[in-house]
């Protein structure tokens, strides 16, 4: 007689396609200016999938980025792992995404979930 009850699925991270957005002129630029100190308004125009892999390199900065692309930790590459300001630096910046619904916030939040660790969205 099979089992039954609560199956758990494994959380599968996308993280390897980050990457290639970064081939984008206009994505690149965005992720840098997102971990730069300087601020200013920005807008980008990207597919509703790909929203949550922007916000992600954004949050990871360029070097954060590569680092998760090298098989890092995503938690090494956020910058939570260790007290080394420059890695701080390095990484992106916290970002306060405001969405029109609630759904769209949960949707959002799930989608990041894919590319972040849970604790940082």
């Amino acid at each position: 007689m099979p089992r039954r009850g609560v199956t758990r699925l494994a959380a599968v991270l996308l993280t390897a396609l980050l990457p290639p957005l970064l081939a984008d002129a206009d994505i690149a630029r965005t992720v840098r200016a997102a971990s730069s100190r300087s601020r200013t308004d920005r807008s980008l125009v990207v597919a509703p999938g790909a929203r949550p892999a922007v916000l992600a390199a954004m949050t990871l900065g360029e070097e954060g980025v590569d680092q998760v692309a090298g098989g890092e930790d995503v938690a090494a590459a956020v910058g939570r792992e260790g007290t080394d300001s420059d890695a701080d630096a390095a990484s992106g910046t916290p970002l306060l995404v405001v969405t029109a619904t609630g759904r769209e916030a949960e949707e959002t939040a799930l989608a990041l979930r894919s590319y972040l660790p849970a604790d940082d969205v």
